[in-house]
């Protein structure tokens, strides 16, 4: 019951408070073209990456929290899964490119996480701008179409166990 009504009330929040959202990309939709800084502020082309390997695009909240650290963990858990199913893990969020390298740091992860401090990715996407709603994965196919999503507000953590099953079935 607490659970939720602590999300009921942050989707009222959300809804509340202004925040705008285009819509979320959906199965079949092709991935929009972007450029992004990674956590050591290297350019990632999606247009360059395309046709190269399926991508595992997953987006979380700005700000550390004990669900962005699972999230964060359990994708990198995973890891060698991912590169065995031949699957590019990238985490997505509005942080700073120094707020991304000491989470890369501090995590010691294995893949990278690219910097929208402007939301323009993220809008694109149709991913929320805001502290609780911005959780979901995508799985992206060597053609660049959507072929797997996964929303979730509270259970960032199940995103990396699903993306996973999903990619290596897809062999």
């Amino acid at each position: 019951m607490k659970k939720t009504l602590f999300i009921s009330v942050l989707f009222l929040l959300g809804s509340l408070s202004g925040w705008s959202q285009t819509k979320q990309l959906d199965l079949g939709d092709k991935v929009p073209d972007f450029n992004l800084p990674n956590q050591e502020g290297k350019t990632f082309s999606m247009k360059d990456s395309i046709g190269s390997s399926v991508l595992v695009i997953f987006f979380y909240p700005k700000g550390e929290s004990a669900l962005t650290k699972n999230e964060l963990v359990s994708f990198n858990d995973s890891i060698s899964k991912f590169n065995s199913a031949g699957a590019l893990v990238i985490g997505i969020s509005g942080n700073s490119i120094e707020k991304l390298k000491a989470f890369h740091d501090k995590y010691n992860l294995k893949y990278d996480l690219l910097s929208d401090p402007k939301g323009v990715v993220l809008k694109a996407f149709g991913v929320k701008e805001n502290l609780f709603s911005n959780r979901i994965t995508y799985v992206i196919n060597i053609a660049g179409e959507v072929v797997f999503k996964n929303y979730s507000l509270m259970e960032g953590k199940k995103h990396a166990g699903e993306a996973v099953k999903f990619v290596s079935e897809m062999k």
